[in-house]
């Protein structure tokens, strides 16, 4: 169901008091609710990898042949072929793999050029996150779009975002179909006490 409007706003609100690098608070969130414009944006993602990934192992040999860094977002996409190829196959038969017809999609960017825009936009999301359970709505990071996002140019001019803007987090919120008792079972943190 729908996320109701000053729900969002809530959410948004919470991020004005979220810690920002030298408190510059340069965030923006775009926030999506028009399952048209959801669907353009996911397919413009499915889009990305489909054009890239039969093709990744190419581009980094150039760039190595040329003595030239291979981006993170390669890399992490190399790691990730099969995942990104069962996606693929996924858009193929109809359905919306990016943001799983979420009802709400928040997308944090913020200017590349300031200080510390990826861990700017990570608290806000996180923050948009822990409040938005107090109001029994669920979230989901989707990292994936971010990967298209900033590097693929149809994506880029549908988003629209201002010049000089980088996405650096996105979310999907909803009302949860099932209610869990318990969590997912995690490692312990490895840490040293001095």
């Amino acid at each position: 169901r729908p996320v109701p409007r000053a729900d969002l706003e809530k959410l948004v609100d919470v991020c004005r008091y979220a810690p920002t690098g030298s408190n510059r608070q340069l965030i923006e969130i775009l926030i999506l609710q028009d399952r048209e414009r959801i669907n353009r944006l996911s397919n413009l993602t499915v889009d990305y990898f489909e054009n890239t990934v039969d093709n990744l192992e190419d581009l980094m040999a150039g760039l190595r042949a040329e003595s030239k860094e291979v981006p993170q977002y390669y890399l992490s996409m190399s790691q990730m072929t099969d995942v990104l190829r069962l996606i693929i196959m996924a858009r193929r038969m109809g359905m919306e793999v990016i943001f799983h017809q979420a009802p709400a999609v928040m997308i944090f960017h913020a200017p590349v050029l300031t200080s510390s825009p990826k861990d700017d936009c990570v608290i806000a999301a996180q923050t948009v996150v822990l409040t938005a359970m107090t109001m029994g709505l669920e979230t989901c990071y989707i990292g994936l779009f971010e990967f298209a996002a900033n590097t693929y140019p149809p994506l880029v001019e549908e988003l629209g975002l201002p010049a000089g803007h980088k996405v650096y987090s996105t979310l999907i919120l909803g009302y949860p179909e099932l209610e869990f008792l318990r969590t997912v079972d995690r490692r312990p943190i490895n840490t040293k006490w001095q």
